[in-house]
């Protein structure tokens, strides 16, 4: 009997030893929630669409104990996340910031923070100095954020009186070109339409999400994301370079019920007229085409649908447009002609800017009717000069030889067409960061939902065709002349058939080659110095790197110290003739592998092969010898220093950008230090630059709130053995904490630098 009971005994405990530890085994398969469009997976439609979160996770697995895979479950919204999490559908849901929102548990350590931001509608808002703008205001909020207490208690701390509306996410797009609302709450996390922000509300670490359940997963998360930290200091600064953004993550899904909604009208009119640039223009037989066709028929073909065309000419008032559904080309002047809303961008074309170098200043810019760019305009002004626009490409370059306007702003396209037409050729020509976006506008009477269709339908446009069309129509009307001589003598045809033939297919051949490689040498090298430009060297530096997998390669980032005030003493022809001179002088000393570019202004770059290259000693001799060439070829008294930054690649398949991005915070490590600087780049460097970024951020609501503190130090004289006077010092005081002044002034003295 008691050899029974204590088998019985042994089995019992046996049983409870195993259910033991099946109970705090970890499944080897891990089910993330996510909400599309934010932090994890950015896009509705195709799931394996990667974002911070995933990337992160993905990232955190090699520090995990366990062996786990990911497996992504979308959630239409936060509570729809909560529901799963509580159902044992999925196990974690993240990122996102700490709320009261449901009966969850937190990761204990941070996957980083997130900025939150007002983000108006209107691009030309920028950031508002008097909070009070925000009274009596419309303020979206999408509806995947589980708690938006954060925007409350802002508002209510900043006593302003708001309504706040919640957007569903899918419609989100549909709700903002309406103008449904006057301010969108959003976070660095999320992807959206081109939003610009209007005030930074607050900095907070988010984290991941789960059951209680979920706890023993949670610690292992929490212990991977230490070692994680401690092994790669930089990975998490990397993923927020490449994810914190504000641009539209196109939806491009379209549904069969899409594609009947177009197809119910079947036609659509749309308003054309010529632009006299290869978006539209006309042929020798004086009918147009360009572009704008191209794209037309590609939406025709994918839609289903048909269009009719109305001619309009720069005259057309909006009783000219009243049966028109859209207009093929926005411009500024559009919503006049009542077409308020407009289609996302099917054309994008990189600009130049033309300045007179027999000018002492450059106070006018002239532009083409058919070149949006109100988004550009700051304080009424393009880069600063006043703005004269012209109904066509060719009155502009006609008005610039004229001496109308002191500088000109040309797509590169258009420049190519008639650049030998120019008259005067008394200019530089220089790139501009800015890009000329081509969109429809539409009626008003046009529907949301059309709106939303058509701009699917843009987005899963063809690039290459536009591309290739760019290229046919971007070449002079003249050419067409022969074809009219040849309908009005019908002779000539039965004569010299074959040889006009012949020649026609040979001049095609000549013409295509040369367009392209004019086109690409606009595109890949810099007008002014003849340097690569900052595409083609990060193209040709990802060649090497990828054909040389053995080999160390460094970034080198460069630029001159107060080139600004070279430009204001002596003229923006000797700071051109600098810029000339540097490129010159440094490109006779570079090996075959060594790369070398204009990326703007003052900016250059370089890639090269780690060995042989030298010590900061050797860099500061290389300074040296580039300024004794700037003296004896340039008559200036100012004292030209440089500062340069070196990042030293570690692993060639990081982003070429984030690469560069490191050069730049080196580079800028030592601007304030009189003379040269020479900096390599730092884990340090890239977590101060975190820090000077948040603490920039914050600056602004930490004045508003009130968080700078006076403290007055007595100053004592010992003759009188009396308090005589004061010293005023500033703390900021956030949250208890002493913010260190050599971090906060330093920022305090950047913001001011940059506002003036």
């Amino acid at each position: 009997m008691k050899k029974l009971k204590f088998l019985i005994a042994l089995i019992v405990l046996f049983s409870c030893l195993t259910l033991g530890v099946c109970a705090v085994e970890q499944p080897s398969e891990i089910n993330v929630g996510y909400v599309a469009k934010y932090g994890t997976v950015t896009s509705a439609f195709y799931e394996d669409t990667k974002g911070y979160g995933y990337e992160y996770l993905n990232g955190l697995l090699a520090y995990m104990d366990g062996d786990y895979t990911l497996n992504f479950v979308s959630c239409t919204s936060w509570q729809d996340g909560l529901d799963k999490l509580d159902s044992g559908e999925i196990d974690i849901i993240g990122p996102m910031f700490e709320t009261a929102a449901g009966d969850v548990c937190y990761t204990s350590e941070n996957f980083g923070e997130c900025t939150l931001i007002l983000a108006s509608v209107d691009n030309a808002q920028g950031l508002i100095d008097d909070l009070s703008a925000l009274d009596g205001s419309t303020i979206g909020v999408p509806d995947y954020y589980p708690d938006y207490s954060v925007l409350t208690n802002f508002l209510q701390e900043q006593g302003i009186d708001a309504d706040i509306m919640v957007l569903p996410s899918l419609e989100l797009n549909i709700t903002l070109g309406m103008n449904e609302v006057d301010y969108v709450f959003m976070s660095s996390l999320q992807t959206q339409l081109g939003l610009t922000v209007v005030t930074y509300i607050d900095a907070q670490p988010v984290y991941f999400v789960g059951a209680p359940e979920s706890q023993a997963l949670l610690d292992e998360i929490d212990q991977a994301l230490i070692a994680l930290k401690a092994a790669e200091p930089v990975f998490e600064s990397q993923l927020a370079l490449k994810y914190s953004s504000y641009n539209y993550t196109a939806n491009a899904y379209i549904s069969e019920e899409n594609y009947a909604l177009l197809q119910e009208k079947g036609t659509y009119t749309v308003g054309v007229r010529n632009f006299n640039s290869p978006l539209l223009q006309e042929n020798g037989n004086g009918e147009l085409e360009g572009v704008a066709f191209v794209m037309l028929d590609m939406l025709s073909e994918a839609g289903n649908i048909s269009f009719e065309y109305v001619e309009l000419d720069d005259s057309a008032t909006i009783e000219d447009c009243q049966n028109i559904d859209f207009l093929v080309a926005a411009t500024d002047d559009t919503l006049a002609l009542g077409f308020p809303y407009e289609s996302g961008s099917y054309l994008s074309l990189p600009c130049l800017l033309l300045d007179r170098t027999n000018k002492e200043t450059i106070e006018t810019i002239g532009v083409a009717s058919d070149y949006r760019i109100s988004n550009l305009l700051e304080d009424g002004k393009l880069y600063g000069r006043e703005v004269v626009q012209y109904a066509t490409v060719s009155e502009l370059q006609e008005a610039f030889d004229a001496d109308e306007v002191d500088s000109i702003l040309f797509t590169v396209i258009s420049f190519n067409m008639i650049r030998d037409q120019f008259q005067n050729q008394d200019f530089i020509a220089s790139t501009v960061d800015d890009d000329l976006e081509f969109v429809m506008a539409f009626s008003e009477d046009l529907t949301a939902e059309e709106l939303t269709v058509f701009n699917k339908l843009i987005a899963n446009l063809d690039q290459s065709v536009l591309d290739a069309a760019l290229i046919e129509y971007a070449v002079t009307p003249q050419a067409t002349s022969l074809l009219t001589m040849i309908k009005d003598n019908p002779w000539v045809v039965f004569n010299l058939v074959v040889g006009i033939m012949v020649l026609i297919v040979i001049s095609a051949i000549v013409s295509e080659r040369k367009r392209r490689l004019l086109l690409s040498k606009i595109i890949d090298y810099d007008e002014l110095t003849g340097l690569s430009s900052k595409r083609k060297l990060m193209q040709d530096a990802q060649v090497l790197m990828e054909k040389n997998p053995t080999i160390q390669y460094d970034f080198l980032s460069m630029d001159i110290d107060n080139f600004k005030h070279i430009n204001e003493m002596y003229g923006y022809q000797t700071g051109s003739e600098l810029l000339k001179i540097i490129a010159r002088n440094i490109g006779q000393r570079l090996t075959p592998t060594t790369l070398f570019a204009r990326a703007t202004g003052d900016h250059f770059l370089m890639f090269f092969e780690r060995d042989g290259q030298g010590s900061t000693e050797q860099w500061l001799a290389f300074e040296k010898e580039l300024q004794h060439s700037i003296y004896t070829q340039l008559d200036i008294v100012a004292h030209t220093t440089f500062s340069m930054g070196i990042y030293e690649v570690k692993d060639p398949s990081m982003d070429i950008n984030i690469m560069i991005d490191y050069a730049n915070i080196a580079r800028t490590h030592g601007k304030g230090t009189i003379g040269f600087t020479c900096y390599y780049f730092t884990a340090e460097m890239a977590e101060a630059s975190t820090i000077s970024n948040r603490i920039t951020t914050e600056m602004v609501p930490a004045i508003q709130n009130e968080e700078f503190v006076l403290y007055y130090q007595p100053k004592f004289e010992l003759k009188t053995e009396r308090t005589i006077g004061a010293e005023v010092l500033v703390r900021w005081i956030k949250d208890g904490t002493v913010i260190p002044p050599i971090d906060s002034f330093r920022c305090l003295r950047k913001m001011a630098l940059s506002k003036r």
